[in-house]
C-alpha cells in the first residue's frame, strides 16, 4: 500500500459522522427540507394572509396539516430564519407569543 493511499477506517469514520450531521439537521432543523411542494395549497394562502392580517384560523379535518403548518409558521417567527419563498408576515426584531392548540 503506498503512502499516499487514503486509509479506509478512517474514510469509513468520517463517513458515519457526517451521516450523523445530516441526520441531526433533518431531525433538528426540518424546516430547511420543507418548501411550497410540501404543502398544501389552503396552508400557502394561510401563510401569505399574516402578511395582510392580524389574526387567522386554520381549519380542516383529521390529519390534514393544521398543526404542522401553524408549528412552522411559528418556529419561522421564533427564529427568524425566514426561507425564501416565504411571503407571510416578517418580524425584524424578538417576538413574544402566545400558541393555543386544542
Amino acid at each position: 500500500m503506498a503512502d499516499d493511499a487514503p486509509d479506509p477506517v478512517r474514510l469509513l469514520k468520517l463517513a458515519r459522522q457526517s451521516l450523523s450531521s445530516a441526520e441531526f439537521r433533518r431531525k433538528y432543523h426540518g424546516s430547511d427540507f420543507w418548501g411550497p411542494n410540501e404543502f398544501y395549497e389552503p396552508q400557502m394562502r394561510f401563510f401569505a394572509e399574516g402578511a395582510k392580517h392580524h389574526q387567522r384560523l386554520i381549519r380542516g379535518g383529521n390529519q390534514t396539516g393544521k398543526t404542522l403548518a401553524c408549528a412552522f409558521e411559528m418556529a419561522f417567527h421564533l427564529t427568524g430564519a425566514y426561507p425564501r419563498w416565504w411571503k407571510g408576515r416578517r418580524f425584524e426584531g424578538p417576538i413574544r407569543a402566545w400558541v393555543i392548540a386544542t
